[in-house]
């Protein structure tokens, strides 16, 4: 399975993506503590480890710490 903006993985929608390597997602239930999630691919394109996040702002530093990790230093 490849993963596209817009699909849904256990209740969570993918809203961006970094090459194939890293995706952010925000929960479609809006009463769910974990407002966020951001995951790995792996090189089939499937996510796994995930990392929670309480608010999106939280998730999504950690998106863009993890996308750009390699270039960073």
């Amino acid at each position: 399975m490849k993963v596209r903006l817009g699909d849904i993985i256990h209740g969570y929608k993918v809203i961006t993506q970094h090459e194939d390597s890293v995706i952010l997602a925000v929960n479609t239930n809006p009463d769910a503590v974990d407002k966020a999630v951001v995951w790995y691919l792996d090189y089939q394109g499937e996510p796994h480890t995930g990392d929670y996040y309480l608010n999106v702002e939280a998730a999504q530093e950690e998106f863009v710490s993890r996308a750009f990790e390699r270039v960073c230093y």
